[in-house]
């Protein structure tokens, strides 16, 4: 025993060198390990406020987009029985039609030619603009959402940054009515949605419940195949004859050596402008009552947006032989 107390306080002074070495080698590891634990405190934190300024950001950048909803000044009156001469009821009415289909139009304008409204056309959403700047009592513009230099979504976007226009009711026109075609005109801005072709009971239900100044009336109003179903386009025309007639030769005149151009269009693989052009096609003739040339147009688009090669063939046939039957009939009457 007396041998081991004698080599322990031999080598003592080591010993007690080892021990405090190995304390300073575990207290090191431990604030070592603190040091990291801060260090990710921190990382998180600092990734905490990141994501909480980016949060930020995004909703300042929403409330930028945000825009004044417009509410409705009535309700519609459903016992109203709209005709074309129902609108005489607008008065001091300031509308833009932004459209540039010459067709769809001249429907317009002259449906409400014997109204007081006052009508603005525009090609493009930069001619509304500059309409805009020099009309400043502008109340309703009906908006075309697909049309060259500046389409509808540009141009109601850029009303609704516009504290000047803000208060301007847009209604988007367009063939397009699926649930996201509708959702992208009103995320643009476009309040209102009137379908092509454009049914006027429609548009004069928005113009009631939006328009200021009007006096509630009631008033009544009476045309004369196989390729056009007449009485559907004096429906859509709201039993109009003489609206009705000058959109069949406005349709005539327009489209008569449209086969010609679409035909040249596939030669030379120019078919963005044929997918355009048959659009506009299928929303005129269905507001003429010719319902299959419309179908045909729609199937014709749908082909040439999907790259049907094969199919290119046949459906120009189709088109060209009901387009014909149209414009043969459409001679006869005139």
């Amino acid at each position: 025993m007396q041998n081991v107390h004698q080599q322990i306080l031999k080598y003592f002074p080591e010993i007690i060198i080892i021990i405090t070495i190995f304390t300073i080698a575990l207290v090191y590891i431990i604030l070592k390990q603190r040091k990291q634990e801060l260090q990710s405190e921190s990382t998180d934190n600092y990734e905490i406020d990141t994501n909480n300024t980016q949060k930020q950001d995004k909703t300042q950048q929403a409330e930028t987009h945000k825009f004044t909803i417009i509410p409705p000044k009535r309700e519609f009156d459903e016992s109203i029985e709209v005709t074309k001469k129902s609108f005489s009821i607008f008065n001091n009415l300031n509308i833009i039609v932004a459209d540039d289909n010459a067709i769809n139009q001249k429907v317009i304008t002259s449906l409400l030619a014997d109204s007081p409204i006052k009508i603005y056309t525009a090609d493009n959403g930069q001619e509304v603009f500059d309409i805009l700047e020099r009309h400043k009592d502008i109340s309703i513009i009906l908006m075309d959402a697909h049309m060259p230099v500046m389409d509808g979504f540009e141009a109601s976007k850029k009303i609704r940054e516009h504290k000047e226009y803000n208060n301007i009711l847009v209604v988007a026109l367009s063939g397009d009515t699926s649930t996201d075609d509708v959702n992208k005109m009103k995320l643009a801005g476009m309040q209102e949605h009137l379908k092509k072709p454009l049914q006027i009971d429609k548009m004069f239900k928005i113009f009631y419940m939006y328009a200021n100044n009007i006096d509630v009336k009631n008033s009544k109003d009476d045309i004369v195949s196989s390729s056009i179903n007449q009485e559907k386009g004096l429906l859509i025309s709201s039993g109009d004859k003489d609206l009705y007639k000058q959109i069949l030769l406005d349709f005539y005149t327009t489209y008569k050596n449209i086969d010609e151009y679409l035909s040249k269009n596939l030669i030379s693989n120019n078919l963005r402008q044929s997918s355009a052009v048959l659009l506009d096609i299928s929303g005129v003739a269905a507001s003429i009552g010719a319902q299959r040339l419309s179908d045909l147009a729609k199937e014709y688009k749908a082909i040439i947006d999907n790259n049907q090669e094969v199919r290119y063939t046949q459906i120009n046939h189709d088109f060209k032989t009901e387009l014909d039957k149209v414009l043969t009939e459409l001679q006869n009457l005139s």
